[in-house]
């Protein structure tokens, strides 16, 4: 999934729907056999399909162990925990560009070339569109860079990756 922002030229990728349906079925998470557990959201984390926040005490949510190189560096993993919503949900809008929803914490970029190979030093930014988007045009100028993984700064977790629109 993919959001492209005309002044930014870079594509958001949310979580394949494809994965979250997988795993809803079977409570198992993708490449590692791993259960995955349904829980009432006790915090207002993102889902990685929609990009939305869970509203803590009201939303089933299913955590469970998610490689974000699973596509673009298969051969080196870096697993960790992430939530989705228990029931299908939206995918995140091809048109939104970067989530409003993620902005409202800090998050840490990490800029990697190919084979998993993190160029740039992680960079914060703090509850601010307009540190996001500096953050996200500074480090997609260096032509090495292939995607950023951006992350919970607090908790460390994988949320989206973003990456140059084609023709960009």
């Amino acid at each position: 999934m993919t959001a492209t922002t005309s002044t930014s030229r870079y594509c958001v990728a949310a979580m394949d729907p494809s994965v979250a349906a997988d795993v809803r079925a079977t409570l198992v998470a993708p490449d590692y056999d791993h259960p995955a557990y349904v829980e009432i959201a006790g915090d207002p984390a993102p889902c990685r399909v929609c990009l939305g926040r869970f509203e803590p005490g009201q939303e089933s949510r299913i955590l469970f162990t998610y490689d974000p190189f699973r596509v673009v560096e298969p051969e080196l993993p870096l697993p960790g925990p992430i939530f989705i919503h228990e029931d299908e949900c939206t995918p995140y809008a091809p048109s939104d560009g970067f989530p409003e929803s993620l902005t409202h914490g800090p998050l840490t970029f990490n800029a990697y070339a190919d084979d998993r190979r993190l160029v740039a030093a992680p960079r914060t930014a703090v509850e601010d569109r307009d540190a996001v988007e500096h953050t996200i045009a500074l480090l997609l100028a260096d032509p090495e860079i292939r995607y950023i993984h951006v992350r919970s700064t607090r908790a460390g977790c994988f949320l989206c990756q973003v990456e140059r629109a084609q023709g960009a």
